[in-house]
């Protein structure tokens, strides 16, 4: 009897325990995720493949036969028509030119920092060499009238990182423009040798809080609109995120808001962004 089994992180950061018991013999061939039972299928004798969902992500478990053995394969499967990867692709979309941008601006200042680094040699670029990132969650608890406690987690160097601050509830409001929420993940930057120093790029959210804030955005468009269908609603949402990325998210997000309430995206700006040219000519080919 071959048996393997793989771990897989989903993209809420659970693990799942997935393995496959095989018989090269009977051909028996047995599939679990956790403690469920995906496949059972009998006289698996040659090459095939199997699929199943964890959570909404598509998983492929491939049996290879070479010679008399098996070789025993768990992938991913991002390529499939899946509503998880329509919104990565959305993602993708919109995100790819800026990464090319992102990824230049990085080499140039790589090469800049390292050419500073060998003519000065300076203990704070050693330092800065040093820095890393990784991915933190946003917690929100202890509520009252003006005050809220504001936790983010993330780890570094292997260990569990926390860190708690005291912040007023009426400044609940990202760098990005969008509301921050509790379970919400950006991107961090810490020190190597002190983790403890370290800072939150809110104009960096993870790809899954990407996907948080198209849902939340599109959540509050129909209940502003609630005689719209939700292909009109979700054809604005993703027009708006095509146009204008995050910016337009929040624009449609706090469409009721005043401008003394908040500046920056309110009844003006989202009257700005359905008045575009731009968006009115999209608007009338992909919407109505």
């Amino acid at each position: 009897m071959n048996r393997f089994n793989w771990t897989y992180v989903d993209i809420n950061g659970s693990a799942h325990n997935v393995g496959v018991m095989h018989g090269a013999e009977s051909g028996n061939l047995l599939i679990y995720c956790d403690s469920n039972i995906v496949h059972i299928r009998f006289k698996i004798f040659n090459t095939t493949s199997l699929s199943f969902f964890i959570e909404e992500e598509l998983c492929i478990l491939s049996i290879e036969k070479q010679g008399d053995n098996f070789l025993y394969g768990f992938t991913i499967d991002k390529d499939a028509d899946t509503p998880l990867n329509r919104r990565r692709k959305l993602i993708d979309k919109k995100h790819f030119k800026q990464t090319m941008m992102v990824a230049s601006v990085f080499a140039a200042f790589m090469i800049s920092f390292v050419i500073g680094l060998l003519v000065f040699n300076k203990q704070d670029d050693l330092k800065a060499m040093r820095r890393t990132e990784t991915n933190a969650k946003v917690y929100l608890t202890n509520y009252d009238d003006d005050v809220s406690k504001f936790t983010y987690q993330f780890v570094a160097n292997g260990k569990p990182q926390k860190v708690e601050k005291n912040i007023n509830v009426h400044s609940l409001i990202s760098e990005n423009g969008m509301p921050i929420e509790d379970g919400d993940e950006f991107t961090i930057r810490y020190t190597t040798n002190n983790p403890q120093k370290n800072i939150i790029d809110y104009n960096r959210p993870t790809p899954q809080q990407i996907i948080k804030y198209h849902d939340r955005a599109m959540a509050k468009y129909r209940s502003l609109h609630p005689l719209k269908s939700v292909n009109y609603c979700g054809c604005i949402i993703d027009l708006a995120y095509d146009l204008k990325g995050i910016d337009g998210l929040a624009s449609l997000y706090f469409q009721e808001a005043n401008v003394t309430d908040n500046p920056r995206h309110n009844k003006h700006s989202y009257q700005k962004l359905i008045n575009d040219p731009t968006f009115k000519e999209k608007f009338k080919a992909k919407c109505e």
